[in-house]
């Protein structure tokens, strides 16, 4: 088994939080007369952390509009009458199939800390990640710093780990200590753009993962 750590990315990866992300940016920004962003451009963005998403939407945006901007899309994404979050299919049998394996799994994500523990709670993932790291304790991607943390808490070399991502932000930062990546196709970004990047492979169903790294 060539490696021995798997990180994945958590939303479009794992999580299928797409429309929830873009329906909650909208309707932020209806609520503050602000342009309504397209979908698509939210997309590109869904990897990075909340502050750097809204800065590339919005570059012309001062600080304190940032700030409510950032505060409204909370409020409607801990809203009551939106839909916890979901799973993708086949994600906890993927999981579970290399825990099995003996492969160590941990999670590098955008989100924040309070955001991303709700969710492993929510979805009973809860004992399953040996570490997780959020934007609010590390740079943004794709900035490497999450990864380099990892690593070192967890006393692995950038070889013997992988990085499974949905966006150009988890490959770049991947790349940029060394380390293998794997895009997933059915997440935020496109698979050309993640093909563009040449990770070592594309999987449409995460449950390919398996297989891909075990062979």
């Amino acid at each position: 088994m060539k490696y021995s750590l798997v990180i994945f990315d958590w939303d479009g990866t794992l999580a299928d939080t797409t429309w929830r992300i873009v329906h909650c940016f909208q309707k932020a920004a209806t609520d503050l007369h602000l342009p309504e962003p397209d979908a698509a451009a939210i997309k590109d963005c869904i990897g990075l952390d909340l502050p750097h998403t809204i800065r590339a939407l919005f570059p012309d945006l001062s600080n304190s509009h940032c700030s409510v901007l950032q505060e409204r899309y909370w409020q409607y994404f801990n809203a009551q009458d939106i839909p916890s979050v979901q799973l993708f299919d086949g994600v906890v049998d993927a999981l579970s199939a290399l825990k099995e394996k003996g492969f160590r799994l941990a999670v590098a994500t955008g989100k924040s800390r309070h955001g991303l523990d709700v969710d492993i709670e929510h979805t009973g993932l809860a004992g399953i990640f040996e570490a997780t790291i959020t934007a609010d304790e590390a740079p943004s991607k794709p900035n490497p710093q999450m990864l380099l943390d990892l690593l070192e808490r967890l006393d692995v070399s950038p070889g013997d780990a992988i990085m499974i991502g949905d966006s150009v932000y988890d490959i770049e930062m991947a790349h940029a200590v060394k380390m293998d990546a794997v895009g997933v196709t059915y997440g935020c970004q496109s698979k050309e753009s993640l093909e563009a990047l040449s990770p070592k492979a594309l999987v449409d169903d995460i449950q390919a993962l398996l297989p891909l790294l075990t062979d």
